[in-house]
């Protein structure tokens, strides 16, 4: 079974629907998880955002033991700027260079024609 329909199922079992994922993903778009879908493209942090949504854990478990070697939670997640917290940075600085020639361009004195 690929790792996109592992997912799927798993949010199924949950009750957690693919719009809620893609929140805790911090997509801006339904389609942007469609993509994750079709390339069968999760990271780690993916994988660890899911299980936290849905009340699981994301572990390597020992088969002959059946107990969990190593458990990931939200702590192990890289520490990312949100995408909307980042293109609004982009775009003070565009305005901050834009209000820099607007300054350059009214300090140069009119010529007399």
């Amino acid at each position: 079974m690929s790792k996109t329909n592992k997912i799927k199922s798993l949010l199924a079992l949950k009750g957690v629907k693919s719009v809620e994922y893609t929140r805790t993903l911090g997509l801006s778009r339904p389609q942007a998880l469609n993509t994750k879908y079709s390339r069968d493209a999760f990271s780690g942090d993916d994988l660890i955002r899911l299980a936290d949504l849905t009340g699981t854990r994301l572990a390597f478990i020992d088969p002959a033991t059946r107990e969990p070697l190593v458990t990931f939670d939200q702590n192990d997640v890289k520490k990312e700027k949100p995408a909307s917290h980042a293109a609004h940075e982009r775009s003070a600085r565009r305005n901050e260079q834009h209000d820099v020639r607007m300054e350059k361009i009214e300090a140069e004195p009119a010529s007399a024609a």
